[in-house]
């Protein structure tokens, strides 16, 4: 493989494909808000007391500080945590996100990471749990084989973008609210309108 996506770069890719494009093909860097320096302030200040909210059923078993990479899935990252349940054995991945609302990229990013765990020995990853702490709400989702062919999927159309064989193209729903406005014919395309 040569070279590797991280889960951020699918959740850029389920926002809008262009965004992915931008940010990883092209390497034009996002300028990272006052929003997401809080987000992670938030996460950090928040992680014992998120773990206290599952610890009935889970251990966390892993070192946030640890960088994981797959050469099956040509992923790496590090997830917040990584977590056991305690009677039946399973794994299960929890982000904690600086949001108000769940989003769809947030659970493509997720089960990224449930393949990327999986590909270095924790497994099997059964569930997915997101907490939100703008909401203080904790979301969990199987990880099916449903969502785990359509996670697979989506990274090899993200493939084909770098690779040049497939040219990106524009969600038009995100564009009032995206960073890569500058570069972006789709959005010139609207503005001259």
């Amino acid at each position: 493989m040569k070279y590797y996506l991280r889960p951020t770069d699918v959740k850029n890719f389920i926002f809008c494909p262009y965004r992915f494009y931008y940010s990883y093909v092209n390497n034009i860097g996002y300028t990272k808000s006052n929003w997401d320096r809080l987000g992670k302030l938030a996460e950090h200040a928040r992680r014992e007391e998120i773990l206290a909210k599952v610890e009935k059923e889970f251990e966390n078993v892993f070192s946030s500080k640890q960088l994981l990479a797959s050469e099956k899935y040509g992923l790496r990252g590090i997830p917040d945590m990584v977590l056991r349940h305690k009677k039946f054995s399973y794994y299960a991945v929890l982000e904690i996100k600086y949001s108000k609302r769940l989003r769809a990229e947030q659970v493509y990013s997720l089960a990224s990471y449930a393949l990327l765990l999986e590909d270095n020995g924790y497994y099997p990853v059964k569930e997915l749990l997101l907490f939100l702490t703008r909401t203080n709400k904790l979301y969990r989702f199987h990880f099916s084989p449903e969502l785990r062919k359509k996670t697979e999927n989506i990274l090899a159309l993200m493939r084909k973008i770098i690779d040049g064989k497939l040219e990106p193209w524009p969600n038009s729903a995100h564009c009032h609210s995206c960073d890569f406005q500058n570069y972006c014919p789709w959005w010139k395309h609207r503005a001259d309108r």
